[in-house]
């Protein structure tokens, strides 16, 4: 899901383009979610230690305290680690394996492509090779790549605030995010890092490592846009699969108050979509003409030249061969083919018919974009402002949007650029439901210290480390107990393929 968000633009192979997070990435008139094929949930099986919490109860922790923090702006730090990744440690980094090492490594298999010719690159497979077999040349080989730049992302981390200073007003849909172009690379060197550290019981280092990414997810999530987010979200899952890595090996602390001490939810999708909604202004600044009521025939021709270029870019990314609507749109031939549908749109929203007639051609055919834009893309958008849970629950409402984005679209050129929230919203939910359950296999853990290395017959036991609520469902994860292993379940039946089923045996 989310390596399909990843846009590269070609015009800058060194960053992301906003417009493809809006336009793109989440757009799928065609595909809503209901008419999704189901797959099978990820399950996963962890064999865990008995640990109580440690005193004091934060000895860990997975983002930085105030007391670590330090004076400044973490951006330019993030910014010159990113440029410094370049090139050559790039390059190491993500070099396809021969088929000498691909064998020395002894993989096991994996159901997906490591990049997208199909090849193994050594970073990937590093977060894959059994921690026991980790030591190699190979390992050192990538860990060098960021022995230069570790120190800054760390140093980042701890800064008090992060401005990425993102010119978003000033360019709209055209802003290029190089910032993160690299940001997934170098972080999951970090998590090779972490393993390294895992497979030697450097608990201290290991935990600093993971701290270090989650640090810059926290960052990500500041002024952001959708697609900054995501590659946050890809950051942060990517980095608790290394912890859950940790929870299985003898030793490992009780990082439970780690867990609950991160933010709630880790991401905050309601402020990147005020931005989205930003980003279209921006691009179209003759829309708050249109609003303010001092839109003219002058500013008309202006907003399809824009519409044109903006279609163009969603064409060319696209791979589409058509010709855009806003190619096809004169003044003229605008007022000919869509005025009788403004007109019906502004009378169904209140006006007299003769009001409307009154208007000039041009100003009732703004009014119609710019109002039917913000009507759809609130309707689409208000769902962010309630838990996951909640909107899940209005699928119907969901679907019905997403008719009426399909209905407007030949007549409408901006529902291009309403985002169909839905798949961004599972992508960043997930995230904190694989904190929550990551957490819960803490509790347990917990609970086993206490109790002679039992499992607990229900999650109501754990008192002392409560289980936290599924943000995907609204309620306990699903909880049983059989033949020693206890499974900790997030069903899902609007869509198998976000399930969750983990199973957790507990070693005595």
């Amino acid at each position: 899901m989310t390596q399909q968000l990843m846009i590269r633009t070609p015009a800058n192979r060194t960053g992301f383009r906003v417009f493809s997070s809006i336009a793109l990435a989440i757009f799928t008139v065609a595909a809503p979610v209901m008419a999704q094929v189901p797959a099978e949930p990820r399950t996963a099986a962890i064999s865990v230690y008995p640990a109580a919490s440690p005193r004091p109860a934060l000895k860990y922790r997975l983002i930085p305290e105030a007391v670590d923090k330090v004076p400044g702006d973490a951006a330019p730090l993030y910014l010159l680690a990113a440029g410094s990744w370049i090139d050559g440690d790039r390059n190491a980094a993500e070099k396809a394996l021969t088929a000498d090492e691909l064998a020395a490594l002894k993989l096991p298999p994996a159901p997906y492509k490591w990049s997208n010719d199909g090849s193994f690159i050594g970073a990937t497979a590093m977060l894959e090779v059994p921690l026991d077999r980790l030591e190699s040349p190979k390992l050192q080989e990538v860990l060098q790549t960021i022995s230069s730049i570790y120190p800054m992302l760390e140093l980042a981390g701890r800064r008090e605030r992060c401005e990425w200073g993102i010119p978003l007003r000033e360019q709209g849909f055209s802003t290029l995010l190089p910032h993160l172009a690299n940001m997934r690379g170098m972080t999951r060197v970090v998590c090779v890092k972490a393993r390294w550290h895992l497979s030697r019981g450097e608990w201290n280092e290991a935990i600093a490592a993971l701290r270090t990414n989650f640090a810059l997810v926290s960052a990500l999530n500041r002024d952001s846009v959708l697609i900054q987010q995501l590659v946050a979200a890809s950051i942060g899952s990517m980095t608790l699969k290394v912890l859950e890595e940790a929870q299985s090996r003898p030793g490992c602390p009780n990082l439970y108050w780690a867990l609950a001490s991160l933010p709630s939810p880790m991401l905050d999708r309601r402020a990147s979509l005020e931005m989205e909604r930003a980003a279209t202004y921006w691009s179209l600044p003759e829309m708050q003409k249109v609003k303010d009521g001092t839109f003219t025939e002058a500013d008309w021709g202006t907003m399809l030249k824009r519409m044109n270029s903006l279609m163009s870019v969603v064409d060319k990314e696209a791979g589409s061969k058509k010709n855009t609507l806003g190619e096809q749109l004169t003044m003229f031939g605008a007022a000919v083919l869509i005025y009788p549908t403004a007109k019906q749109y502004l009378v169904s929203r209140g006006m007299k018919a003769d009001d409307v007639e009154r208007l000039p051609k041009v100003v009732a055919l703004g009014r119609y974009f710019v109002e039917s834009y913000d009507e759809v893309f609130d309707d689409m958008v208000k769902w962010s402002s309630v838990p996951y849970w909640q909107a899940r629950q209005n699928a119907k409402a969901r679907e019905e949007v997403f008719v009426r984005i399909k209905n407007l679209g030949p007549s409408n050129p901006l529902m291009m650029v309403v985002p169909a929230v839905s798949k961004a919203m599972v992508s960043l939910v997930k995230l904190d439901r694989q904190i929550a359950a990551q957490q819960t296999v803490e509790a347990l853990r917990a609970y086993a210290a206490a109790n002679d290395g039992k499992l607990p017959a229900t999650l109501d036991a754990l008192s002392q480390t409560p289980a936290p609520i599924d943000p995907m469902t609204g309620k306990p994860f699903v909880y049983r107990v059989g033949d020693g292993t206890a499974v900790i379940e997030s069903p899902d039946a609007e869509q198998p393929k976000d399930a969750l089923l983990l199973k957790v045996t507990v070693v005595k």
